[in-house]
């Protein structure tokens, strides 16, 4: 769609048609999901082969039952094994984007359980790894993507599609930097 810069119906069915969505709630259901999609690419199923680009939206939606200091090594564990078959993918070609693992709002920490050991305070801390301190060590690109600080018109104004990217970490290139990029019917701009 892009290449061609059309998005008319027909175009947007084909395109749609090569989407597969799998839907997941638990981190173990996720672990599932992957082994299954390496099998297939072992195995040279067309479909699986032809992938280049996974999307998991909200990984910290699937470790949800694992909060808490009590759940704390379990969900280590599960993050390395999902990190595991990440990278193992990753080294056969099939990139990986991974949504809404940080926030910058007061937000509870994962590990607030509602137990009263000290877990339960709620700070102000930009862009924190909604995951712990050990996923963030895992990736090695992190970005942000916001709506830019010049577009307080409350609910007013309508999207121009402007969004800021900032570049949280980054483990073979330079991290702090921002740019501005405009969403558009034929992509990003």
């Amino acid at each position: 769609m892009l290449l061609e810069r059309n998005v008319d119906q027909e175009t947007s069915e084909k395109a749609m048609a090569d989407i597969q969505v799998v839907e997941v709630l638990t981190s173990e259901e996720l672990i599932e999901v992957l082994k299954a999609f390496e099998q297939q690419m072992t195995d040279g199923v067309q479909a699986a082969l032809k992938t280049k680009v996974v999307v998991v939206d909200s990984l910290a939606a699937c470790f949800v039952d694992h909060r808490g200091m009590e759940m704390r090594r379990t969900r280590d564990s599960l993050l390395t094994e999902v990190a595991c078959r990440v990278r193992k993918l990753a080294a056969r070609g099939v990139a990986f984007v991974i949504g809404n693992i940080s926030f910058s709002q007061d937000s509870d920490n994962c590990d607030n359980d509602g137990l009263k050991d000290g877990n339960s305070e709620s700070t102000r801390q930009p862009n924190k790894p909604m995951l712990g301190s050990y996923w963030s060590s895992v990736c090695t690109l992190r970005l942000s993507l916001e709506l830019p600080e010049s577009t307080n018109c409350g609910d007013s104004c309508e999207d121009d599609g402007l969004r800021m990217v900032n570049v949280m970490t980054n483990t073979y290139g330079p991290a702090g930097k921002n740019c501005l990029l405009q969403i558009t019917d034929a992509g990003l701009v």
